[in-house]
């Protein structure tokens, strides 16, 4: 399902390392909303932003407690129903609620030989994963595992695999401590869907800097916009009036190449971000996070000791100073951070997916 990029991406990953396991396999991604209404992903990012922004709490509250019968009855709307695969024998993967739900309606109407499988994209899953006909799930990490297991979903069937990812976010071996021969690269994500910290980016930068130029010989700064072009010109302008050295780019196709470039890293801490950053042991400082999933995503780094709080331009600009400061605290992070990564999570999901199958 096209909200966000996280959902998207994981299926990608999933999609590719079974093509790469088996050429000649038929795989294909759906998005069964998007088939009958193109315009959805606009739409329904916008509805997130908006959702997140304004009535934070009733989301944070819905995302928790999965209490409203929305998911369940979007999910059984028979229009949906005629976009969903027409194969009568084969794995269903779905890496966002709605479309699983779907799925397991399709199956029980149609008599469909399906086996139906969820990929959880979160450090946290909220109440509306169902437990009742699920063949298993694939999860980011063992606390989440955890949840599931409380919930009553039989522990055979949760899979801590990690959140799929695309092929190059396996760790480098022996990392310098500085990427850029002494000066410390720093790496911005400001695109993305315009809520929590996304909603005050330019101010948050302004900021940022002003309390780092003394520093201007010793740091560089990537900042990166995604399609979000007016932004781009922006901060460009914005970067314009520091002595600092700052490249400002816009949608970024090589995201692995990027993040391999940096020594720390400020985002929204949405899912497939946290899970990358930790396969390629790349500390992660969290913008302000919004309710539900990131908040989540938040909980899961402060259990691990890894919580790097940049919610304020004064907090991120101490955690940079500290990386200039002290390079053997930026090595031990890289370290811990790639401990618990799990960079092969798409080629695990593949291969116990096509074990299943022979």
């Amino acid at each position: 399902m096209s909200i966000g990029s996280g959902h998207l991406m994981a299926a990608r990953a999933i999609r590719d390392a079974l093509l790469r396991l088996e050429p000649q396999l038929q795989v294909a991604l759906y998005d069964p909303i998007e088939r009958v209404f193109p315009f959805f992903p606009q739409v329904g990012n916008t509805g997130l932003a908006v959702t997140t922004r304004y009535l934070r709490f009733v989301y944070g509250k819905a995302w928790r407690g999965g209490k409203s019968p929305w998911v369940r009855w979007v999910s059984q709307w028979e229009f949906w129903q005629r976009s969903l695969p027409e194969f009568q024998d084969g794995v269903v993967l779905a890496t966002h609620v709605v479309p699983l739900r779907m799925a397991l309606h399709a199956r029980q109407r149609y008599k469909k030989n399906w086996r139906v499988y969820g990929v959880v994209t979160d450090f946290g899953a909220h109440g509306y994963w169902p437990i009742e006909g699920v063949d298993g799930y694939f999860v980011a990490h063992e606390d989440v595992r955890e949840d599931f297991i409380k919930r009553g979903k039989n522990p055979e069937k949760i899979h801590p695999t990690g959140i799929p990812l695309r092929k190059g976010f396996e760790p480098e071996e022996g990392w310098p401590a500085l990427r850029g021969g002494g000066v410390l690269q720093v790496g911005i994500l400001a695109g993305g869907v315009y809520s929590g910290a996304y909603t005050s980016m330019e101010a948050w930068l302004r900021n940022f800097w002003e309390a780092l130029e003394p520093c201007q010989t010793r740091v560089r700064f990537t900042v990166v916009t995604g399609n979000r072009e007016t932004l781009r010109e922006r901060v460009r302008r914005l970067s314009r009036r520091t002595q600092l050295e700052v490249d400002v780019q816009g949608f970024v196709s090589d995201m692995v190449g990027f993040m391999r470039g940096q020594d720390l890293l400020f985002s929204k801490p949405g899912g497939l971000t946290v899970a990358e950053s930790l396969a390629c042991g790349l500390p992660l400082g969290c913008l302000r996070a919004g309710a539900g999933a990131e908040s989540a995503n938040v909980s899961f780094l402060a259990r691990h000791g890894l919580f790097l709080d940049a919610s304020s331009p004064e907090l991120a600009a101490r955690l940079v100073w500290r990386a200039m400061e002290d390079t053997r605290w930026l090595l031990t992070l890289k370290d811990t951070f790639r401990a618990i990564g799990k960079p092969d999570a798409a080629e695990q999901v593949a291969r116990m997916v096509l074990g299943g199958l022979e």
